[in-house]
C-alpha cells in the first residue's frame, strides 16, 4: 500500500509539472516609439553657436531669462532659443591629486526653453587643467523624436540635429 501511494504521488507530480503553466520569458524592454513627433522640425539641421554666447550664459543667475540677440542666423552666430535658467551649479573644482588626469573645473546649467514646451538645454563648461575651455550640451525633449547636440565642427561650435533614438536607448 505504501508503494502504491508513493507511485500515485509521483505520477501526480509528473502530470502536474507537464500540465502546469510555465513562466513566459518576457524581456523587460521598452519598444522605441519611432513615431514621436519632431518638435524641432522647423529648425535647420545645424545651428552655429559662438563661444562668447555660451560663456555669457554662465554669468546668468537662476531664474534669469535668455532672449536671442539675433533673430536671423545669417547675422551672427548666436542662440536662437528663448528660455529661463532653472538650475545652475557652482564652479566645481576637480580633486587636486587627479587634476592632471581630468578637468580643473566643471560648471553646468539647465535652461528650460519657452518656445518648445518640455525641452531643456543642458550645458556644461569644462575648464581643463591647462586653461582651455570646452562645452558639452544638448537640447532634448523626451516626448520628441529629435534633439540637438552641441558639437565642435571644423573648429566651430554647432547645435546638430539628431534623431532621438540615435542618442537615447530605452
Amino acid at each position: 500500500m505504501k508503494n502504491l501511494s508513493i507511485s500515485v504521488f509521483c505520477i501526480f507530480l509528473v502530470l502536474s509539472v507537464f500540465s502546469g503553466y510555465g513562466q513566459e520569458q518576457k524581456i523587460p524592454l521598452n519598444e522605441p516609439d519611432y513615431n514621436k513627433p519632431k518638435v524641432f522640425h522647423n529648425l535647420p539641421d545645424s545651428i552655429p553657436v559662438s563661444d562668447a554666447t555660451l560663456s555669457g550664459f554662465f554669468n546668468l543667475s537662476k531664474g534669469e531669462k535668455i532672449v536671442p540677440k539675433y533673430q536671423n542666423r545669417s547675422e551672427a552666430p548666436g542662440f536662437l532659443f528663448r528660455g529661463e535658467v532653472v538650475s545652475k551649479s557652482d564652479d566645481m573644482p576637480a580633486n587636486t591629486k587627479a587634476r592632471s588626469a581630468g578637468p580643473a573645473s566643471i560648471r553646468s546649467m539647465i535652461v528650460k526653453l519657452t518656445d518648445y514646451k518640455g525641452s531643456n538645454f543642458t550645458i556644461s563648461k569644462i575648464t581643463e587643467a591647462d586653461g582651455t575651455i570646452r562645452y558639452t550640451g544638448r537640447i532634448i525633449n523626451f516626448k520628441s523624436g529629435d534633439l540637438f547636440i552641441l558639437e565642435k565642427v571644423n573648429g566651430n561650435l554647432m547645435l546638430i540635429k539628431k534623431d532621438y533614438y540615435a542618442l537615447v536607448n530605452e
